[in-house]
């Protein structure tokens, strides 16, 4: 069963199944009369919402669509095992993001008291039902983060029930998380996925405008201005990474290409994935995540899809050689080739034979590596690199460290390339703000 589960894996993140899902909801809609309508997920305290918030407007001008804001608030603990660790990050992420699309972001961040929340998320659950929703809700949003006192616009009992049906509905459309487009049957989050949802809507022929895709700011450009033939600093680009991790997988490449680009030294960091360490990542989780790095693998050229699952014996083995491949001088091409072979050839770290081709694939001695296989001090410097990853003041993977350039997730690397550019004057007038 277990050589099954890659091409399974593989045969249901195609793009043509993916199309056909496409086709099959418009298909829908159309025999419904039903307009073309985005929904759209927001939180009044989620800092990548306020963002998306802002943008709605802007959105509404350029497509033929209906815009429809569904109010949510609540976080499962089980979606979010770290709450703190998360808001913290997503406010400084947000920030970033701010300045590159030249959004607004407040000076002093709000203090969310429970009266606070509660009541913006009153006057959000009643923006969302006027006509001009899209307006009204990016003006609450500004008062909200820009400090704006307390309100009383919907005084009636029955704002948790309609907050809970918005909650509901959510769930039955499988995802979890605020800052959520969705799509006849595709979701989209935050700033950082418009650009899917811009193309798809402009194959629909529904664009309003000839700009053509505007949210591509964060990768666009990645690599493509001229570098210094030596790096100006000898600053290490360290790289917090999980074999288990899809936006890992991504992550790697993207490092990897950076670092060649710009001839920076690479230090990778490997932790433990979120399960083993005791974090819940539910099925709902799971499988956006892994729709989503097929999306984005597509359109970066990264191979992903046919998976092998390595979680427990194979993380451990996997991680077991990595101190021995780096003495050898050989640690990224080993890293390099596993999370290949275990994310887009369906290659079973547990399996011995696939082991083995991923070993020697990336240079090194099989028969070396069969001895090495069940020690355990790579424990040590697995919990290591995740104090460090904590300390840093970040919490997920993947994550990059340039000094005091710290950023969590594949799509903000993009972000650390431009911020290296102002760092080393190498700015050109047409680089993102």
């Amino acid at each position: 069963m277990t050589s099954i589960v890659p091409y399974v894996a593989a045969g249901l993140a195609s793009p043509w199944l993916r199309q056909q899902r496409q086709r099959l909801h418009r298909l829908g809609h159309a025999l419904r009369r039903q307009p073309a309508t985005v929904e759209v997920y927001l939180a009044v305290d989620d800092p990548y919402s306020y963002l998306l918030a802002q943008a709605l407007p802007r959105l509404q001008a350029r497509f033929a669509v209906q815009w429809r804001v569904r109010t949510v608030l609540n976080r499962e603990a089980q979606h979010y095992p770290e709450p703190e660790a998360w808001y913290a990050n997503a406010c400084v992420d947000a920030q970033h993001l701010a300045r590159l699309y030249g959004l607004q972001w407040p000076k002093d961040l709000p203090q969310w008291s429970s009266a606070r929340l509660e009541s913006y998320t009153r006057d959000l659950l009643l923006a969302e039902q006027q006509p001009d929703a899209v307006a009204r809700v990016a003006d609450l949003y500004r008062r909200a983060w820009g400090g704006a006192g307390l309100t009383r616009a919907w005084q009636q009992q029955d704002w948790r029930a309609w907050l809970a049906a918005n909650e509901l509905r959510r769930a039955r459309l499988k995802h979890y998380a605020s800052a959520m487009l969705y799509y006849a049957g595709e979701w989209y989050w935050g700033l950082d996925r418009l650009d899917h949802l811009e193309r798809r809507l402009q194959s629909e022929r529904r664009a309003l405008t000839l700009d053509g895709v505007q949210f591509d700011r964060t990768w666009q450009s990645f690599c493509q201005l001229p570098a210094p033939e030596t790096a100006p600093e000898a600053t290490e680009l360290e790289v917090f990474f999980s074999i288990r991790s899809p936006y890992s997988h991504l992550g790697l490449q993207r490092a990897m290409q950076l670092a060649e680009h710009y001839h920076l030294p690479l230090r990778l960091r490997p932790v433990l994935p979120m399960l083993m360490r005791g974090l819940p990542v539910p099925p709902t989780k799971k499988w956006y995540i892994f729709h989503d790095t097929k999306r984005e693998a597509d359109k970066l050229g990264i191979p992903y899809g046919k998976v092998a699952d390595p979680l427990g014996a194979g993380v451990e083995r996997c991680y077991q050689l990595f101190a021995w491949a780096q003495a050898q001088g050989q640690g990224l091409a080993y890293l390099h080739s596993v999370s290949l072979g275990v994310n887009s050839q369906g290659l079973d770290a547990a399996n011995d034979r696939h082991l083995r081709q991923m070993v020697e694939r990336a240079g090194l001695s099989w028969a070396h590596a069969q001895s090495l296989l069940g020690q355990q001090d790579w424990r040590a410097w697995a919990q290591d690199n995740l104090d460090a990853l904590r300390e840093a003041g970040l919490w997920g993977v993947p994550s990059f460290r340039y000094g005091d350039l710290c950023f969590w997730g594949q799509d903000r690397l993009g972000l650390l390339e431009q911020a290296l550019r102002r760092r080393w004057h190498l700015t050109a007038p047409a680089d993102a703000p």
